[in-house]
């Protein structure tokens, strides 16, 4: 029987008296799963948020201004606001929540004023930020206010300390957050205040770093990757009884923020669906390749820390919010995650229009009625049972389903010369848009663009051995015409080659790819709109002629026989794949093949076999072996390779793939 994740009820365990806490009541990962009072859970975490105010000389917090149906606050004083915050986490653990992701109170932006806190006057919406310093216990207070909360309630609480980001200090000109700032110190204290705190789950020290431009993007991932283990480092030395986590927003962030270069327990990924502020559909591929990087490319355990449905333009249905809630809380459980969190709690205060993508991602909305797709949490925890399937769609690696243009290589460890699996390709076209895709088995990668792909290709990957970039093997990179191409009247000779490619059509009519029966011309037509063999068409035995359409990636070759074009020809005859039905008796094993392949056949002898390369020219020739002969052409440079077996009067063909990797 499959294993089912079981809601797990926090037991309170008594304090000793002298105030020791045993380690068991902190929440740890062990073989995976987060581990509470010696059981694995799987947390439902809802992200909510709390605003700080200050009346007078006193500070407590409320609600996020933005939740129910004012905007402005709906508590009227420190009592009030306590109850209000109770009651929402009463409301969550009630629908299965365990755990809460806790965002408002931390500090903010940095400048020449040291460490901020975010604050409200009086119960107005009017922010501002007022300077805080060593010690921080009066910050610290208002935190450990909101754990004493959610204690008594019975959830755990992920902690988001700060920073949210450099200051502009003049258009287009920043203070990024400086290596040695006081943000350390900050962090020192706070694990200092907490660590015997049974309710803390653990510190998510930054959110989404590479959104809002955390450190100076000049730095090198390595020099920031040493400044937050330094802050983690201190933060350990001071507390080793909670786990340390960091907020980032998907794949893109291995090129400054590499998981597997950071000392922190796990990593909180935040996917969205496509078209969260911009498109009026969702597409959920994303979500689901976010989330297979991380699965298989990513060394630290790892949970959803945020993810939501909304956006400005179109409201989701309960119907689509609730299919999206199951299958992403599915595709987590199935790829090993830790967690799932939402983002957020309440639906924000509209007044008869959407203020801005929150507005509809709320656990309630902003009346305080339940959403149905909460009703799906602890059904969810209690009886889902998962079959680990983690697949990888086709839209990992062309993820918008572009066809027309294209560039292939092979991803390196410039240090090591070793290839690179799972390392994430990145390239500008000439319009500034971005493309992306990954390597896979061996280094390899394909990037499609419907764009013209013109410059700045570079990469990276969630390695922590990886220390430089390379690219080699670059096959082609479409960089052509945009108009449609049209060939008539023309003979490619032997022994010459011809590539065409268009982000258009191409027709082909009255005209002749030469070969001698042997070798002869290449001839590439590379079309992403269609590619038309018109009559008159004739590639002849010996020519490679190499046509591949829109959306349809893989190569379509003629077979090297006479082949006449024409519909009205009986000896057309494309190879796809499949071979004639009197040549079906003959296989190049391995294919592709590292250099060294073989044939199975039925056939006991060759006269003679022959390999030549793309451009025609013969690159392997042996005379009289025997079929259980081994060809070794591992000299010659990856590629396509054409292999002629000549036997009992007749020659077959077959195309040959060398992934040479000398």
């Amino acid at each position: 029987m499959k294993a089912k994740y079981i809601i797990v009820l926090l037991i309170a365990i008594l304090r000793f008296a002298n105030g020791q806490v045993s380690a068991q009541n902190f929440v740890t990962i062990e073989n995976n799963q987060f581990v509470d009072n010696g059981v694995p859970f799987f947390p439902i975490v809802v992200n909510y948020g709390v605003d700080v105010v200050k009346s007078g000389s006193n500070y407590w917090l409320s609600p996020d201004h933005r939740y129910g149906n004012t905007n402005g606050f709906e508590c009227n004083d420190a009592s009030g606001c306590a109850d209000a915050i109770r009651n929402d986490l009463t409301l969550l653990f009630n629908l299965g929540v365990r755990a809460v992701r806790l965002v408002g109170l931390g500090v903010d932006e940095h400048n020449s004023n040291g460490i901020l806190l975010r604050c409200v006057q009086d119960l107005q919406q009017n922010i501002y930020y007022e300077s805080i310093s060593s010690p921080f216990t009066n910050q610290f207070t208002l935190v450990n206010s909101f754990l004493d909360i959610a204690e008594d309630v019975g959830v755990k609480v992920i902690w988001c300390p700060g920073i949210r980001n450099g200051v502009e200090i003049a258009p287009w000109t920043y203070e990024w957050y400086p290596i040695t700032a006081d943000y350390g110190s900050y962090l020192t204290n706070a694990a200092s205040y907490f660590e015997n705190n049974e309710t803390l789950m653990a510190y998510d020290l930054v959110n989404e770093p590479a959104n809002i431009s955390l450190f100076d993007p000049s730095l090198s991932k390595t020099a920031i990757a040493n400044a937050i283990n330094q802050w983690i480092s201190n933060m350990k030395a001071e507390d080793a009884n909670h786990l340390i986590t960091i907020g980032l927003l998907g794949y893109d962030d291995v090129l400054h923020y590499d998981p597997d270069l950071l000392c922190i327990d796990f990593v909180s990924i935040h996917p969205y669906p496509i078209g969260l502020s911009y498109l009026p559909e969702y597409d959920y591929s994303n979500v689901f390749n976010d989330i297979y990087f991380y699965s298989q490319y990513c060394s630290k355990p790892w949970m959803i820390g945020e993810t939501g449905i909304a956006n400005k333009l179109y409201t989701p249905s309960f119907d689509e919010q609730t299919d999206y809630v199951q299958v992403s809380m599915e595709r987590t459980v199935n790829c090993n995650g830790l967690g799932y969190s939402w983002w957020w709690y309440s639906d924000n205060w509209t007044n008869s229009q959407i203020t801005d993508d929150e507005a509809d991602l709320g656990v309630v909305n902003n009346s305080g009625v339940i959403q149905p797709f909460a009703g799906l949490f602890a059904p969810f925890i209690s009886s889902y049972e998962p079959d680990y399937n983690c697949n990888c769609l086709s839209s990992f690696y062309n993820e918008k389903s572009e066809h027309s243009y294209r560039a292939t290589g092979v991803l390196k460890n410039s240090i090591s010369n070793l290839s690179i699996d799972g390392g994430l390709i990145i390239i500008r076209d000439t319009d500034w848009g971005i493309h992306k895709t990954f390597s896979s088995q061996g280094g390899r990668f394909d990037l499609y663009s419907n764009e013209v792909l013109g410059f700045d290709m570079w990469g990276d990957c969630c390695d922590a051995t990886a220390t430089g970039f390379g690219y080699s093997n670059t096959v082609f990179n479409f960089t052509g015409s945009t108009q449609p191409i049209s060939i008539s009247g023309t003979t490619f000779v032997t022994g010459t080659s011809a590539s065409y490619s268009t982000a258009s059509s191409i027709s082909i009519a009255n005209s002749t790819i030469q070969g001698n029966g042997v070798t002869g011309a290449v001839v590439n037509l590379y079309g992403a709109g269609y590619v038309n063999l018109n009559n008159g068409t004739l590639a002849q035995k010996g020519a490679i002629f190499t046509v591949e359409p829109a959306y349809n990636l893989g190569n379509i070759y003629l077979t090297p026989l006479t082949v006449n074009c024409s519909q009205s020809s009986s000896r057309t005859q494309i190879d796809s794949g499949k071979n004639s039905s009197d040549e079906e008796n003959l296989e190049l094993m391995p294919n592709p093949t590292s250099g060294v392949f073989g044939f199975n056949t039925e056939f006991k002898m060759f006269d003679n076999v022959a390999v030549y390369n793309q451009m025609g020219q013969l690159v392997y020739s042996i005379d009289g072996i025997g079929s259980d002969r081994q060809i070794d052409i591992s000299s010659n440079p990856s590629g396509i390779y054409m292999v002629v077996v000549v036997f009992e009067g007749k020659s077959i063909t077959r195309r040959l793939l060398l992934q040479n990797t000398r």
